[in-house]
């Protein structure tokens, strides 16, 4: 007998039986701990997977003064080194990474997640979420510990290290969408889910200008702390959520039996039952299934560009120091976490007034998110690298305007089919991961072919990936039909 189906017994068993034992208490809902929880997954999920956007400015050697032995050596300068764990960590650690080796390290990642996002979707179907999510988040975290010391033994370690984390928390990242269809009930879906993947943002706006201050900071070598602080909270996080999370609310041993009730009656299908087989040719063929995967990749090409770049961008262009490059960096995204869980409860509202279709609402917010960035990106063109208040002003309403996505093609799969939900969302993550592999990577070479010419020609590459981005938006904006 296999999980799902001594999962569906128990559900089964347990909705049949008129004296279960529920709590009397009338303390938070379950389903809103579920979500809590899984924001600050999601949350430890971009901690993860940002520290590096930040920590990597410190780790090159910028200068370009002296070569990095591969191998972890100590320091006899006493002043500049400290003993960890029996080993010399120097801390003014440098690495001699070109720019094509630095858009290796940031891509890798990606090479290991888009692999595993189809299976972490099925997996997560099939057997649940709860494990698949906890782990995904429980192996990443081990392997952000040890990433300082990849990184010393050899950069190729180092890449191998991050594409193993790509792998582990590709498996982690779709998995919740079938969990969140078993959970929330249809007229607070918008606001639910645009709340709990809003962790992402936050995750980012929380990790840029800690990182900033740890790789600032004499606190165990400086960048090194980056990994360990952030992957310490990792793990703290999974021990956490595999005591207080449940897979199912059928299965909650404390949930109140109204929560449990109102659960059931509101979900849009029944999830208890025995699962059918997968309809792929259906699949395969769904035109809006191929739009919200045009979507999604323009989406996270444009996100994942600003990731990876922004922190360059303030120090290479406008020349902040480490301390305003974080804070700054981080901005954008505090602002698309808050736009995008705003979206998301009017969305709600405005589908509980039965004045509008779901459908329109998921499109019209999909298209703000994409026409108002391109607006930003356009004026931002304009007034180039001369003016820095307004560089930042115009990036934070860029990404601002971009969180109403949240509550557009982000949800969507669970609106098309909660059964399926967490393997919809595999598929198009994965196609739109390849934009976390691609777009580093382009960066790499045109700042590379920029280094060759005049320094003055360096905001043409910031031009010219602006240009990259509204040619996207423009036609997904035609193209995304659902």
């Amino acid at each position: 007998m296999n999980l799902s189906t001594q999962n569906e017994m128990a559900n089964s068993e347990q909705l049949d039986d008129p004296d279960r034992k529920v709590t009397k208490c009338h303390c938070l809902p379950k389903r809103f701990l579920l979500v809590i929880m899984g924001f600050f997954g999601y949350n430890i999920l971009y901690m993860l997977r940002v520290n590096l956007s930040v920590a990597i400015v410190s780790m090159v050697n910028h200068n370009n003064g002296r070569p990095n032995p591969p191998l972890i050596q100590g320091n006899s300068n006493e002043s500049n080194s400290i003993a960890i764990m029996n080993v010399i960590i120097d801390k003014n650690d440098k690495f001699d990474w070109d720019e094509n080796i630095q858009a290796l390290i940031l891509s890798s990642f990606f090479a290991g997640y888009v692999v595993t996002q189809f299976p972490g979707g099925r997996l997560a179907d099939i057997f649940g979420s709860k494990w698949l999510f906890g782990l995904g988040i429980m192996a990443t975290s081990i392997l952000t510990i040890i990433s300082p010391f990849a990184a010393r033994i050899h950069y190729t370690v180092f890449i191998g290290c991050r594409v193993l984390e790509g792998l582990f928390e590709g498996l982690a990242y779709p998995s919740m969408h079938s969990m969140f269809a078993k959970w929330i009930p249809l007229y607070e879906r918008s606001r639910m889910s645009t709340f709990m993947y809003s962790g992402s943002q936050i995750g980012t706006v929380l990790t840029m200008p800690v990182a900033a201050l740890l790789c600032d900071s004499e606190f165990f070598g400086g960048w090194p702390s980056v990994f360990y602080v952030f992957g310490s909270i990792g793990l703290i996080w999974s021990a956490i959520w595999f005591m207080t999370v449940h897979e199912t609310p059928e299965i909650h041993p404390t949930i109140q039996r109204e929560e449990l009730d109102m659960i059931i009656a509101n979900r849009n299908n029944d999830l208890t039952g025995k699962k059918r087989k997968m309809p792929w040719r259906s699949i395969v063929t769904s035109v809006p299934l191929w739009a919200l995967i045009i979507a999604h990749f323009g989406q996270n090409w444009g996100f994942y560009t600003f990731l990876t770049q922004l922190p360059r961008y303030f120090q290479n262009v406008l020349h902040f120091d480490i301390k305003k490059n974080g804070l700054y960096s981080s901005l954008p995204y505090l602002c698309q976490a808050i736009v995008g869980c705003m979206a998301g409860y009017i969305c709600d509202k405005l589908y509980a007034s039965q004045s509008f279709r779901l459908g329109t609402l998921r499109k019209t917010a999909n298209t703000l998110a994409f026409m108002g960035p391109t607006i930003c990106l356009l004026l931002l063109i304009q007034i180039g690298n001369n003016d820095p208040k307004w560089c930042i002003i115009l990036f934070t309403m860029a990404l601002g305007m971009n969180g109403m996505f949240l509550a557009g093609y982000h949800v969507t799969h669970v609106d098309m089919s909660p059964t399926y939900a967490s393997t919809l969302m595999g598929i198009t993550n994965c196609f739109a991961n390849l934009a976390g592999i691609f777009a580093p990577y382009v960066v790499g070479i045109i700042l590379t072919n920029v280094q060759i010419e005049q320094q003055q020609q360096n905001h043409h590459y910031y031009r010219t990936m602006d240009g990259i981005k509204y040619s996207m938006y423009h036609v997904l904006f035609i193209h995304y039909r659902l």
